[in-house]
């Protein structure tokens, strides 16, 4: 689950009462994944990750609009794909391009 700047600070709220991550967690309905990796984090920190991964996205973003309209069924993979041959400086993991 993608946590939002809510959940960012509802974490260090949990955090200042003294729960642990795994009861966070399991309050918040999250992975405890997620919990440890904004755990120790800042909010600018935060907020500047979230930035810069959308920035990678907007810089694209005529292209699959393009795609997707001369393609209308085109798998996100074979998109994933054509996006790394057009841009080869593109940095998205995969992971964070199929969310």
């Amino acid at each position: 689950m993608k946590v939002t700047l809510d959940g960012y600070r509802k974490i260090q709220q949990y955090k200042e009462l003294g729960l642990s991550k795994a009861k966070t967690a399991e309050k918040m309905k999250i992975s405890r994944f997620a919990v440890a990796r904004w755990w120790d984090r800042t909010e600018d920190e935060f907020t500047e990750t979230f930035r810069t991964s959308f920035m990678y996205l907007d810089s694209c973003k005529e292209f699959f609009l393009e795609q997707i309209c001369t393609y209308p069924c085109i798998r996100s993979t074979n998109l994933y794909y054509k996006t790394k041959e057009a841009f080869p400086d593109f940095k998205c993991t995969r992971e964070r391009f199929f969310r």
